[in-house]
């Protein structure tokens, strides 16, 4: 995170530093909600490699920086932290082999993950 003074000099400052706390509980449904909210993987990932977060993230996407030792695993497996996502195509088209053991396998996936 960057911030400008007077001089227009730019300092560096650490996220959680800026921030000050990792997030807080929205009071209507007791929901924890992060101080950092992002739109796609890349930025966790990046803001996870210069600060001191974390991010939920398919392992796939930080294979390398998990073998050569830049990022930690920390497994968290709780039955109430769920995905909510879709399988999306197109209106009338069949669906490949692939795209339906694909969906198979994920549904095989989330069933054995919540018992």
């Amino acid at each position: 995170m960057r911030e400008s003074n007077s001089r227009n000099s730019t300092r560096l400052f650490r996220i959680e530093e800026a921030l000050g706390t990792s997030g807080w509980i929205d009071e209507s449904n007791g929901d924890f909600v992060p101080a950092i909210q992002v739109d796609n993987v890349t930025a966790a990932i990046q803001i996870v490699r210069e600060s001191n977060a974390i991010a939920a993230t398919p392992v796939r996407l930080v294979e390398q920086e998990l073998t050569s030792g830049k990022l930690v695993e920390l497994p968290f497996h709780k039955p109430w932290l769920r995905l909510n996502y879709g399988f999306i195509y197109l209106r009338d088209s069949p669906l490949s082999r692939t795209a339906e053991g694909f969906m198979n396998e994920d549904e095989a996936v989330e069933r054995s993950s919540t018992t």
